[in-house]
């Protein structure tokens, strides 16, 4: 069925619903996987979850996705994913459970790839302070945008979510064949 909001929002629906099915796929995989990496539940457009697919593994974790089939660096848009992803951290550390954060996009752009790096170099920084250290002048003001977007608007509230969060780019062309 046909949503309101024109052809971008058909569109963004459809790249979506396209992770979605890669996700659904794995519920019926025959391949033997470890607890960790097997699928169990998919949801999408979960309304106790801000994210627009999450994913339960056997383990119990979770995958909060976010698909995006661009994203620019400011804006509402930029604005919300923060947010959502800063409510998802609090609520995944609070219940103690294994979670990840994906921003997946379709796009490549060099800020895209510039956040990517970011969530990176917060992944194996042991706190707020060396993470900061690392980043160069590019990310820096990436760093900035996403602390002020945050409710917290603090540097370890930023660090807290990025180093929970991986950026994907995953093409639509690369995603129907699978």
């Amino acid at each position: 069925m046909a949503e309101s909001g024109g052809t971008t929002t058909q569109s963004g629906i459809y790249y979506q619903n396209s992770i979605a099915a890669l996700y659904l796929g794995r519920l019926v995989d025959s391949q033997p996987r470890s607890a960790i990496d097997r699928v169990v539940e998919v949801r999408v457009e979960a309304p106790e979850h801000e994210d627009d697919i999450v994913v339960r593994y056997a383990d119990g974790g979770r995958s909060y996705l976010q698909a995006k089939e661009q994203l620019g660096i400011s804006g509402e848009p930029w604005r919300k994913l923060w947010i959502n992803f800063e409510k998802q951290t609090s609520k995944a550390l609070h219940a103690g459970e294994r979670f990840s954060l994906n921003l997946v996009t379709s796009k490549y752009t060099s800020d895209i790839g510039q956040l990517k790096e970011l969530c990176e170099r917060a992944h194996g920084k042991a706190n707020t302070s060396e993470w900061l250290e690392s980043l160069n002048k590019r990310q820096l003001p990436i760093a900035n945008k996403i602390i002020s977007a945050l409710s917290q608007s603090t540097e370890d509230a930023a660090f807290e979510v990025l180093r929970n969060t991986e950026v994907w780019v995953w093409p639509l062309e690369r995603l129907e064949p699978d």
